[in-house]
Formats: C-alpha cells, structure tokens, sequence
C-alpha cells in the first residue's frame, strides 16, 4: 500500500536541558512537519529569533541532530550559523579575500542577527529514512563563539521526542463474489369457474380444464428447468360484483388459497412459500374492459362506476338500466373475466459457465459480459491480484450500479494511494452495510478521523469484526 505518512509531534514546547548555557532558551521553534515519504525524511520548522541577542562579535551554530531511543545512533544535520554584525563582515572579508569560507562545519546558511527586531530562519532538510528513526528525538545543539572565536558555551533545545509516530492502517479486504443464481419469474392468469358461494377447485367443472392445464403447465415448466429452484409464489384471487363488497372480498380469498391448495398438493410445494391474497371486487378492470367495448350504454354505466363512491351502491343502478338488458350483459359477458386467479411464480436457475468459452468473451467482447460472468471469470484469480483487479476494473465500465464491483475497485484504489477516488466510488452505495469499512478506511486514510469512526461504528454494529479492530485501533490512535 503506498502511504504517506504526515509524523506528529508528542512534544509541543521546547524543552531547556537543565546545566547549560540557556542561549536557546530565546528561540522559538514553529511549524514542526515531518514527513516520510518514499525511503526520505523530510524535517522542516522554523526558528523565530525575535527575543535572541547576539553580540557583534560572536557567532552561534545552531545544529539539529537526530538521536536514536537508545542513544546509540545520531545523525547531525546541516547547521546555521547566527552571526553579529562585526562577526558578518568579517566572514563578509574573508569571502572577498580567499574565495571561500573557512568554516568547519560548513553551515547550510549564514544569517545576520538584527538584534530586537522580528526575524525568522526557515529550515528544511532531507535525509535518507532508516528504521532506527521511527522512535528518535529531534534537539538543536547551540554553540556560541566570541571574537577570536573563543568558546562562550553550548545549548541543547529537546524540539521533539519519539516523534515518528505508527502510521495508522485500516484493515480492508477485497470481495470474491459468488456467482448469483438468476432471478426469473413467470404469471399466470386465469379464470377458474366456481359453483356460486363455493371456492372448490373443480377441474371438470364448465371450462375449468383449460386455465388450470395452463396452470399446472406452467407450474412443471419451471420445476423441470435444470438447476432452477422455485423461490415463492404470489396469488391473488378477483370477484365479481355481484353481492356486497365485504362479502366478495372474503369469497376472493377463500378462493385464492384454494388454489393454492390445488397447486401446492400437485406440485409438491411447501404452502407455506405461498403469498396469498384476495382483492374482492375488481372495478377498475371493469371499467378498462367496458371502456374498451361497444357496450351499448357504455357510458352511463361509466358515469355509474365513476359517480357512485360506495360500490354496493352501483348495483341498483346498473340493473335499471334499458330495463335490465345492460345489466344481463355484463352479467354474462363481464363480471365473469373479471372473476379471476392471478398467479407469480419466483424462481432462480443457477447457470453453469465454460470457462475458456467466458475468457473468450472477456478477450474479445467484454462489453456484452453480463455481471454473474465477471463473477464466475473473478474466481479464477487470487482477490487483490493484478488480474483480479484489472477485471474489477473493466466490470466496472459495463456494472457501475453493482456494490461487490466497486468494493473492489475501491480496496484497489486505497492500496493505489487513490483515497478520494475510493471514497467517491462508494458514495453511492453508503447505505449499504458491506462498504463501510472500507469507507472508513478510505476517511481514516483521508484523516477525516469523525466520518471513519462513524462508517466503523456502523459496520461493527452490523457484526463486521474487521470494522471492529479499525475502529478501536482508530480510538488508540487519536488518542480518544
């Protein structure tokens, strides 16, 4: 994973090492930043001068060093040399003289102190990162030269101790998806004839033999798909409006279980994966089929339908008109296609891929690849791999609206380094309880620490127990 590491600081003031001189104790340190990046590291702040005094005379080098925890290992950065205004033209002289300074150590920059006026020196080094480094201390070593460059004392100044600290990393996982079964469903509708009050299935009844061969057909067209597997099945039962509407409505569902009776006993079929309902009276199928005919009167029986709220008050009407003869017509050529069994059946097959045949496709039509194909081609890769990632990639192209697609990309793109690019691939699907972690990742990594613990939390309440670790390493992190 390409990180880069922003190292904080654990000590905030300068510490005076008691038994010197004090000299840095009139310097302030700002804007402490340690980078590691890429095997460097990078150490930069800036030293405020304001309240130091440095005699005409004498000049101060001013030394940062690295020390290890042990105290083992040290590394000695390139000083600054503070010098005063005799001191500056000296050096001033000797360039002009002898081309060169000679100055051991050789300081990175020569500055003029303007004694009781603001002045501020900027620091900035790089240097190789080595392991031993992740639990050093940064101090300035000062010493002060008078003329003739006799020693006037040294100073240590504690800037920063154990300073690089463990860079947090979330834990995130790729997905291998499974292939998912295709979801398929076909619907039935038909009119099953009942004898008045009754809801038995009579398949010998008027023309009953017909519909329910359509049924049972149908019913045993699924069963006898290879690798398909009912899922549920949903009837609806109708009636007619011939009595009252609470009457019809409970008639509607009598009739409707029975059926589901009928097919549950012969087909073999639990009942109780049937959803079943009854709607009672259909008027709004009605109304489609007379508004669709040549019915004469066809619309004052509209006007019925629509003018009249409480529907067992339709019926009185409707029988008046052209004293009786619309009303036999819809009796006979009506009601009956509106007194009707609907029937869904749910199912999925599970499809069975050859494999170079999916390659194939992948190699030369991947466009025209459906979802459960780049799931079935992914299995075929170790998850985080090259190949693995570069067909998430293309599936991405062709399935953006699919969440197992862009988890994928996502994890790649936060091991790429890429976490804004991950963040707003799985913006879309942030109701879905599968992202979070790796949404929590994308912010942590992002140090937008508020938005990581939240996706975390969520995640963990939903029983993910990488988001769980992330989380409680995340809290020991910032210190919460």
């Amino acid at each position: 994973m390409k990180l880069k590491y922003l190292l904080f600081l654990l000590l905030f003031f300068p510490i005076v090492v008691p038994g010197q001189t004090g000299y840095l104790q009139y310097i302030r340190v700002d804007n402490q930043e340690f980078i590691q990046e890429e095997g460097m590291l990078s150490i930069a702040f800036d030293l405020i001068l304001d309240r130091l005094e440095v005699k005409s005379e004498q000049m101060m080098y001013i030394t940062p060093r690295l020390t290890s925890s042990q105290g083992d290992r040290e590394i000695i950065l390139s000083p600054v040399l503070l010098v005063g205004s005799a001191r500056s033209k000296v050096l001033e002289r000797m360039q002009r003289l002898q081309g060169k300074l000679d100055l051991d150590p050789m300081p990175r920059q020569i500055i003029k102190r303007s004694n009781g006026r603001p002045q501020q020196v900027v620091y900035r080094e790089i240097i190789p990162y080595e392991p031993w480094m992740r639990k050093s201390s940064l101090d300035l070593l000062a010493n002060l030269t008078g003329c003739a460059s006799c020693d006037e004392g040294s100073d240590i100044l504690l800037i920063a101790d154990n300073f690089i600290k463990e860079p947090f990393i979330p834990k995130i996982n790729y997905v291998s998806p499974v292939v998912q079964p295709t979801k398929r469903a076909v619907n039935f509708l038909g009119i099953i004839n009942f004898r008045v009050d009754e809801a038995d299935i009579l398949p010998d009844y008027k023309n009953n033999a017909v519909p329910i061969k359509r049924a049972n057909d149908l019913v045993s067209g699924v069963k006898n798909i290879e690798g398909a597997r009912i899922t549920a099945v949903e009837i609806v039962g109708y009636a007619s409006p011939e009595a009252s509407m609470d009457y019809n409505k409970k008639l509607s569902v009598r009739r409707a279980n029975a059926f589901a009776d009928y097919i549950a006993a012969e087909h073999e079929l639990p009942r109780n994966m049937m959803r079943v309902s009854g709607r009672g009276e259909d008027w709004e199928e009605l109304k489609l089929q007379i508004e669709a005919s040549s019915l004469r009167h066809k619309q004052q029986v509209l006007d019925i339908i629509d003018n009249i709220a409480n529907p067992d008050e339709r019926d009185e009407p409707l029988k008046k008109l052209d004293g009786g003869s619309v009303y036999q017509i819809l009796l006979h050529d009506y009601y009956p296609r509106i007194r009707r069994i609907e029937m869904n059946i749910d199912y999925e097959v599970e499809e069975n891929f050859n494999l170079a045949q999916v390659k194939e496709r992948y190699k030369e039509r991947p466009s025209e690849m459906s979802l459960n194909e780049y799931y079935f081609l992914s299995q075929q890769y170790q998850a985080g791999s090259d190949r693995f990632n570069e067909l998430f990639a293309e599936a991405l192209k062709h399935h953006p609206d699919d969440v197992i697609v862009s988890l994928n990309v996502a994890v790649a793109k936060i091991e790429d380094g890429e976490y804004s690019v991950a963040i707003e691939r799985l913006k879309q699907f942030e109701n879905e309880p599968k992202v979070w972690n790796v949404l929590g990742a994308g912010y942590a990594l992002m140090e937008d620490y508020d938005k990581a613990k939240d996706c975390f939390f969520k995640a963990a309440e939903e029983g993910d127990a990488l988001a769980k670790q992330n989380m409680e390493q995340l809290i020991k992190y910032i210190g919460e």
